[in-house]
């Protein structure tokens, strides 16, 4: 922690599985969106969360399935430890600002097994749409066939 005034804790769960980039020096960025519950109700009773961005980096020198980040999924909860930068660029002649919040460091709230639940309940429902689709193909391909009666297959020779 370079700079101990910008320096914050994020705790919420994930909106969905990170996504990476590669950057041409070999390094990598880390994306994801977290879900962070406010600390009030609105007029209605209901708990509020933020949906907040952040973005992380991986070295060039550290692989990917290294970092905590490869081992966080959809769902889990997390606390990050996290910096604010401000990026600044021109495009089409205008000065853009733009805030990000950057992980430095990942802390897993849930346990493993709680984790590993989630994962093999994603895994399951997936495979079970997976079988779905797969059962739905042939039915469309005998209807497709059947509509697409041609005249040339009675005429071949060899068939």
């Amino acid at each position: 922690m370079s700079n101990p005034v910008n320096h914050g804790t994020l705790v919420g769960r994930l909106a969905r599985d990170p996504i990476r980039f590669n950057n041409s020096d070999g390094s990598q960025k880390v994306v994801f969106t977290v879900f962070a519950d406010r600390d009030y109700k609105n007029a209605h009773g209901e708990a509020l969360s933020d949906a907040i961005s952040v973005e992380a980096f991986v070295r060039k020198e550290t692989t990917f399935e290294e970092t905590p980040f490869a081992k966080i999924h959809q769902g889990d909860k997390v606390a990050l430890s996290t910096t604010l930068r401000m990026d600044s660029y021109v495009r089409n002649g205008e000065n853009i600002f733009d805030l990000k919040v950057v992980v430095e460091k990942v802390t897993f709230l849930d346990s493993l097994q709680v984790t590993q639940a989630r994962l093999a309940e994603r895994v399951a429902a997936a495979e079970q749409t997976n079988q779905a689709a797969r059962a739905a193909v042939p039915a469309q391909a005998k209807a497709l066939v059947g509509a697409q009666s041609s005249p040339i297959g009675s005429e071949l020779p060899f068939g």
